[in-house]
Formats: C-alpha cells, sequence, structure tokens
C-alpha cells in the first residue's frame, strides 16, 4: 500500500498532472506544512483539489492500463490467475 501512495504522490505531482504539493500531501494525510500559526488560522478543507486531484489519478491510471484503449502492439495481456 506505502508504495500505491509514493506512486500516487510522484505521478499526481509530475508534469503529467501538476497537482500542486499541497493538495498532495492533502490527499495523502500529511501533516501541513508551514509555520505553525498558518495551520491554526486556515481551515479550508481542499476538498474540490483533493477530488480533482484523485479525478485525475484515475484518469492516469485507466491510461496506464489502457482501459477503453485498444492496447499496444508489443503489449501482452496477462490471463486472469495465470502463474499463481
Amino acid at each position: 500500500p506505502h508504495d500505491l501512495r509514493r506512486t500516487c504522490a510522484t505521478l499526481v505531482a509530475s508534469e503529467r498532472a501538476a497537482i500542486a504539493p499541497h493538495v498532495v500531501s492533502e490527499i495523502l494525510g500529511h501533516a501541513p506544512a508551514g509555520p505553525r500559526v498558518t495551520q491554526v488560522y486556515m481551515r479550508h478543507a481542499f476538498d474540490a483539489e483533493k477530488r480533482h486531484a484523485m479525478n485525475v489519478w484515475c484518469e492516469l491510471l485507466l491510461d496506464i492500463v489502457g482501459e477503453g484503449k485498444p492496447r499496444p502492439g508489443n503489449v501482452t495481456p496477462l490471463r486472469q490467475g495465470a502463474g499463481m
């Protein structure tokens, strides 16, 4: 699970998605950065921004697995249950 969090954080912060670092921290549930006084006064939950980031993550994953898109000729789909 931790590798999935790292992969998500890396991909959504990349040039492909360009999600702001503070939003990445929010979706990962990390403590807010910055001076303590900022944390006390700023109560914005970033819900819309987090929703957008998760939708971007979803689109990136769908793009990676080729959902609904033709696979390149050099990709062989794995059979379910094969080798296990």
